[in-house]
This record gives structure tokens, C-alpha cells and sequence, in this order.
């Protein structure tokens, strides 16, 4: 859910420039991009196609707010990041969809009519936002910097930067037809579950020559008409998107866990009318593709131990009580990673699993959950904190521990094994005794809390936490965009890293994840998702929703590096070799992200499909592996607004056994040039 802005308070316009017979100049790209097939950031709610039937653009709820699509394949070429996510959700339930008659433009839109704003004064008008925001589609980059100003003769709003007036702008808008509508409903989509996206109304259109038709109702279908064939792909991601990652000691065994997915797989057990996740284990030394298991419920965690023998995941379902109450339930399991079997069965069914951890030895497993509060009054459904400490070899309970907390939300063993610390919301940070359960000392920064908007609609929360190798600092890192440093022992802060930057009055705009339970900021993509320290605690690794890896110096505190992990995304995990030499991120653009920390060069993509049957790799210079299928469908290269397939290089790119050989060190032999050979295609 998320706290709704008045009607009246936002209009935005994004246009779009298309690449075309007849589109304007844009500057060449210095390189060819890598485009997985990650659908949209949230769902698909508006469609409309450009007049020659190439593309499709679409809008939908999330940071990457518009989409383009290639109408012949469905797949995806471009995100559009468009404007600071505090305004998608009332752009998602009331804007319209609409391309310029030249076809060079899209534009998403509130009409001022459907808000009531005609009757506001034009400087109220400006000063609510209820002016338009232009973008180019071929750099997403903003087309108006600007004021817009009401032209009283003409009576609409203009601007110097573009020649369209609003009134225009709102004429690009195709209402819906009736023979869309049927179109659309004598061709049903392949197992839509209906009910997940019954809060969203169905649009739908046709081509220009009716060649094609696309409808949308948070998910997609895209259909040639001519030949009576859905088009896979369109609004939907062809490969998993991470939630977290994990390495054993050795680095030889890794294991994701994805964010879930709301369309019940092939391969769903039973049907399931709600969340999936998936759960692969990948042997990164000798495996030439991944292993899975797949669960009920929306993955929160998930922990390797590190002698590779036991693989801990913690899932979340959301249900409602007979007065409409949110309960959240899930489970703590405990899986045997050689036949990804749970042994023993689900160790607690609770309200939701939000942490998991194993200390180093693998000995103990640490679950984090959040419980109804049961001697809580009144009408509203309480949460407190429970914490609970596994004995992994006979999957008995060892203690646990009620806690006065709303959110337990992170969890970090420290090196010997006798401290366990707890991240909770308020940017607390709790330190417990392993052996006793007893707290030792806690944490936290009240100046942070108290000056952040967030404040607003509740406290920001800890999502991350590390030890430093000798176990004598802390790091933290919230949903609010701090990152700290503790001393252990003291409980002193060493360093306090990052903030996040709100931007203005109307940054005050907050979303609660439905796939978290966590209160996120939707005013600054800076909230920091996972910390990891180097092996020789030399560095502090950070990353998070803006999309980038910070690399902090520990002697200095100061920032040496930044790396970019993803463009419009939130980065989710970061895990660092045993023996320092590889970073690995991964997150909702669906790449796991090898980077060499001596160079801090990107190595090696790894994307993996949705069934986890077909996978892809491909090298910082472009040389790729995988299967047949995962190579065809599940990324490319694009070239300005052209897609090229990866089975259109030359025979030279495709390297096999990539991975592991980029991974033990070999030196692969340099490709031709990776943009030549995509542009001779």
C-alpha cells in the first residue's frame, strides 16, 4: 500500500522521443547497452503503440515507470527511469498512455478534468505539479528544465524547451474501444491469475493496421493478430530477479533466492493463488546450470552456510482477517543443499520470516520473525519481533526470544559465533549473547530518525548488517539511506557513511512494500539493501536502490570507488569471496554481477530464467555461454532504439565453460570488437 496524494496534486508528462524514418537527431551511444529481459519494474497498467506498429510503450507502477517494447518479439528494449518513484503511484492509478500523431513521442498523462484541477488558478495549478515533465526515450534523460508558464490566449500551458502545448499533450491519449475490449476478452492470456491484478482496469489497443494487439491489466498480453499467435514476453520478466545471495567458504557453491513472482510457474506443485519464489543453487566450479527448489510465499531471506551443507530461506505470505486486517505468515526452512530436500521439515510456520543467518561453524541458524502481539488491544492487528536460535544439526530449538520490536528485519553472526545482532526499525541495532540469549547492548542514531520524513508514516528500518572480519566493527545500513559504522564494544559510532537526499516539500511520499512487509523511501532510491566488508577489512562494500556499489576506504571513511551495478534497479545483495578477489551483486534487473575487486572491472554476468532451465553468461568484453534458449531469449545488446540478438555474433563470442574459466583466473583470447560486430548485423 502506499500513503495517496489528494486528486489535483500531480501531473506529469513524459514524452518520449521514438526512433524513426522521421526522428529527430539524438547523440550516438558510446557503446552498445545490455538489455535483460527484466519486464517491467512493477506491472504493466497503460499501452499504446507508435503509428508504424514498431514499438509499444508502456507505463506501470515502479521506479522505471515507461517501458518500450520491440511489437515483432516482445521483448524489452529499453527502461525508462522517469521520475523520482514518489510519483508512480499516482501516476500508476490515474495517468493515460498516449504517442504523438508523427509517432516521435509518448506522453503519460493526467487529463485536469479527471482531477477536478480546472478550476485551480494556473499559479495553483504550477505550484501543485499539475505541469508537465518531458523525456527523451532514447537516453531517458528530461527534454523541459524550464518553468512551464499558463498562456492565457491560448489558455493551456507552454514551455521554451518543447513546441507542444498541454492541451496536445492530452490529445495524444486513445480512449479505449469497444473492439478492442472484445478482442481482448475472446483471447485470454495463458494462466493470468486475474484476482492479483483485479485492482487495475484492462486497457487494450490495436496497431495502426490492426497487425497487433496489446492489453494490459498489470500483467500483459501482446498478440499478432494476422496469425492468431501470442507473442511471449511482453510485460513479463524472462528471467529471475534477486532478492539475496549467498557464497560458501570456499567460494565454489552459491545460492539466490528471487523476488518472487505473482504467476504460478509450469512447475508450481499445486495451484497457488498468491506469491512464488524460487530458490537456485548454482556450482560455480564444476555445474553447468543451476539447481532449484520453488516455495509458496515471497522470498525475505535466504543463508548458505559455509560449508555448503545447509541452505536456510525465510518466506512471506500476506492474508487478510475477517475485518480486512493484513496478516503476514511464513516460514523458516531448513534445506540439504545436495538434494535441496527440507530436512526436517518447516522448523516454525509464523507470521512471516523476515532474517536468517548461520554462524560461521554452520552449527547455529538464527531466524527473525514478526508475530502478532496477541495481548495487544484494540482494533488494529500489533506486530512484535521474535527472535529464534536453531541448532542445525537436529533441527531443535535452542531458545528464542520475544522482542518489544515492529521489525526484525536483519540478522549478522559475528565471526567467533557468540554475538548475534539484529537490526530493527528506528535504525536500531541490537547485540545478543549466542549461549544465553541475553542482550548485551544496542545501538542506534535518534538524531536520524527524528529528521527524516520518513518519520511521517513510521521509522525507517535496518535492512543490512556485517561484521568486519576481526568481528570488532558493525555495519548498518536502512531503508533510509544511512549507512553506519559501530564499534563493538563500545557501542561507539566510527563512521556514519551516507545519507539519503530528499528533494523538496513533496519528497514526504513514502511506499510499504506488499513484497517486504518493510517500509521503504519512495523519495530517495538510496536506501542501502546490503554492506559487505573485503577479507582483510580494508574496504567496506555498499549498495542499494540508486543502483550503484559504494567502496568506502576503513582507514579514511571516504568513498575510493563507485561502481555501476544497474541502471534503474535496486541492487538487493552483495557477497564477497573468501579470498577477496570477487564481488558479486545481484538484484531486480535480474543479473548476478561477478566484479573483479583488484581492477573493480565487471568479469561476468550470470542471468538465469524464470524456471531456472535455461541460463546465460556473458563476459565484460562480450563473449557469452549458456543454453540454446537462455542465450536467445534471455537478454541483448541494444544499439540506440535496435535490439541484436546474441545468436547473431560471430562464432568467436561464444566461449564454452565461460564462467568458471573467467572465475579461476585463465586468459580468454580478445574478441573482434564487440559494437563493430553488433552493427555489421
Amino acid at each position: 500500500m502506499a500513503v495517496r496524494l489528494p486528486l489535483g496534486v500531480l501531473l506529469f508528462v513524459f514524452v518520449l522521443s521514438v526512433a524513426g524514418s522521421n526522428a529527430q537527431q539524438v547523440p550516438q551511444e558510446s557503446a552498445p547497452e545490455f538489455v535483460p529481459q527484466m519486464g517491467p519494474d512493477k506491472s504493466c497498467a497503460r499501452v499504446a503503440f507508435t503509428p508504424d506498429s514498431r514499438f509499444l510503450v508502456t507505463s506501470g507502477r515502479g521506479r522505471s515507470t515507461l517501458q518500450l517494447w520491440e511489437t515483432s518479439s516482445g521483448r524489452l528494449v529499453r527502461n525508462i527511469a522517469t521520475y523520482p518513484a514518489r510519483y508512480s503511484f499516482y501516476l500508476f492509478e490515474n495517468g493515460e498512455l498516449g504517442v504523438s500523431p508523427d509517432g516521435k513521442s509518448a506522453a503519460l498523462f493526467v487529463r485536469p478534468q479527471a482531477t477536478g484541477a480546472t478550476t485551480l488558478p494556473p499559479n495553483v495549478l504550477v505550484q501543485q505539479g499539475l505541469t508537465p515533465l518531458v523525456w527523451d526515450l532514447s537516453n531517458g534523460k528530461p527534454m523541459v528544465h524550464s518553468d512551464w508558464r499558463f498562456d492565457a490566449a491560448k489558455q493551456t500551458f507552454v514551455n521554451n524547451d518543447i513546441s507542444w502545448t498541454s492541451k496536445e499533450i492530452e490529445s495524444w491519449g486513445t480512449p479505449q474501444s469497444a473492439a478492442a475490449t472484445k478482442w481482448g476478452e475472446q483471447h485470454p492470456g495463458p494462466g493470468k491469475q486475474k484476482e492479483r491484478s483485479a485492482f487495475l482496469e484492462t486497457r487494450s489497443a490495436f496497431s495502426s493496421a490492426n497487425e497487433y494487439f496489446a492489453l494490459v491489466d498489470g500483467f500483459g498480453d501482446l498478440w499478432d493478430v494476422g496469425k492468431q499467435r501470442r507473442i511471449p514476453g511482453f510485460c513479463d520478466s524472462q528471467v529471475l530477479l534477486w532478492k539475496s545471495i549467498s557464497l560458501s567458504a570456499d567460494g565454489k557453491l552459491m545460492a539466490g533466492a528471487s523476488t518472487g513472482s505473482s504467476l504460478a510457474p509450469p512447475d508450481s506443485p499445486q495451484p497457488f493463488p498468491g506469491i512464488w519464489s524460487r530458490f537456485v543453487v548454482w556450482d560455480l566450479e564444476n555445474s553447468s546450470g543451476p539447481r532449484s527448489a520453488l516455495v509458496p510465499g515471497r522470498s525475505q531471506s535466504m543463508a548458505l552456510s559455509q560449508d555448503a551443507k545447509w541452505l536456510a530461506t525465510g518466506t512471506r505470505e500476506d492474508s487478510t482477517d475477517a475485518k480486512g486486517h493484513l496478516l503476514l505468515e511464513g516460514f523458516t526452512a531448513l534445506w540439504d543443499e545436495a538434494s535441496l530436500k527440507q530436512n526436517p521439515p518447516d522448523l516454525e510456520y509464523a507470521e512471516t520470516t523476515s532474517a536468517v543467518s548461520f554462524s560461521r561453524d554452520g552449527s547455529h541458524l538464527a531466524s527473525g520473525m514478526i508475530v502478532v502481539d496477541e495481548k495487544a488491544t484494540g482494533d488494529y492487528v500489533q506486530y512484535q519481533g521474535l527472535l529464534k536460535l536453531w541448532d542445525t544439526a537436529t533441527g531443535k530449538l535452542a531458545w528464542k526470544r520475544v522482542l518489544p520490536d515492529g521489525e526484525l528485519s536483519a540478522l549478522a553472526f559475528s565471526p567467533d559465533g557468540n554475538t548475534l545482532a539484529t537490526g530493527h526499525d528506528g535504525v536500531l541495532v541490537k547485540l545478543y549473547d549466542v549461549k544465553t540469549s541475553n542482550r548485551l547492548r544496542f545501538f542506534t542514531d535518534k538524531e536520524a530518525v527524528i529528521q527524516d520524513p520518513m518519520q511521517m508514516v513510521g521509522n525507517p528500518v535496518v535492512l543490512s548488517l556485517t561484521f568486519s572480519p576481526n568481528g570488532n566493527m558493525l555495519a548498518s545500513g536502512g531503508s533510509n539511506g544511512h549507512l553506519y559504522v559501530w564499534d563493538v564494544q563500545t557501542a561507539k559510532q566510527l563512521a556514519h557513511l551516507s545519507e539519503p537526499h530528499f528533494e523538496g516539500e513533496l519528497a514526504v511520499m513514502y511506499e510499504i512494500g506488499f513484497e517486504t512487509g518493510t517500509q521503504r523511501s519512495a523519495a530517495t532510491r538510496e536506501s542501502v539493501e546490503a554492506v559487505a566488508f573485503s577479507p582483510d577489512g580494508k574496504r567496506l562494500y555498499s549498495t542499494g536502490c540508486e543502483g550503484t556499489i559504494k567502496v568506502w576506504d576503513t582507514a579514511t571513511w571516504k568513498q575510493s570507488s563507485v561502481l555501476t551495478a544497474s541502471q534503474d534497479r535496486c541492487v538487493r545483495a552483495l557477497i564477497i569471496g573468501s579470498n577477496g578477489k570477487w564481488l558479486v551483486s545481484a538484484g531486480e534487473d535480474g543479473q548476478i554481477l561477478f566484479w573483479d575487486t583488484a581492477s573493480n572491472k565487471l568479469a561476468a554476468r550470470l542471468l538465469i530464467s524464470a524456471d531456472a532451465k535455461q541460463w546465460l553468461v556473458v563476459s565484460g568484453e562480450g563473449l557469452f555461454d549458456g543454453t540454446e534458449e537462455g542465450i536467445r531469449s534471455l537478454a541483448a545488446w541494444r544499439l540506440q532504439n535496435r535490439l541484436v540478438s546474441l545468436t547473431s555474433l560471430p562464432a568467436e563470442f561464444r566461449v564454452k565453460w565461460l564462467l568458471q574459466k573467467i572465475l579461476s583466473g585463465q586468459t580468454l583470447a580478445t574478441p573482434a570488437s564487440l559494437k563493430a560486430s553488433l552493427a555489421k548485423q
